[in-house]
């Protein structure tokens, strides 16, 4: 994963995995290239906010959006509490880990948002 901060105003980006890397349950999941070069699907977002020219904070969540389109007898958002199932699903957030891992050297404190990230 790779951000490029060019400008103070940058507020985040997007997850995506690929069919070859991918979080644990998404093995099955149909994923189509669409306007990227090579089929991916959105895991999740990384936003973050500014104190003056520093990064001060980092927030970082998953929403399993294609599981729920693809197995909705299992994470469809016609069953109870849906939204639980998709946002923030362990295994996502595992390997959403796995990626950040050395976002929060971005941050002006990083110490406090270690077990954030």
């Amino acid at each position: 994963m790779v951000f490029r901060l060019t400008r103070r105003t940058a507020i985040g980006g997007n997850l995506w995995c690929t069919p070859d890397d991918h979080p644990r349950g998404w093995e099955e999941i149909r994923l189509i290239a669409g306007t990227f070069a090579k089929p991916c699907r959105f895991v999740g977002t990384v936003t973050w906010g500014w104190e003056g020219e520093r990064i001060a904070f980092l927030s970082l969540e998953t929403d399993a959006y294609d599981l729920a389109d693809q197995r909705p007898e299992q994470y469809g958002r016609t069953t109870s509490n849906s939204r639980a199932y998709i946002h923030d699903r362990p295994d996502d957030l595992l390997w959403r880990n796995g990626r950040c891992a050395g976002c929060s050297s971005w941050v002006a404190f990083p110490t406090a948002l270690q077990a954030a990230v």
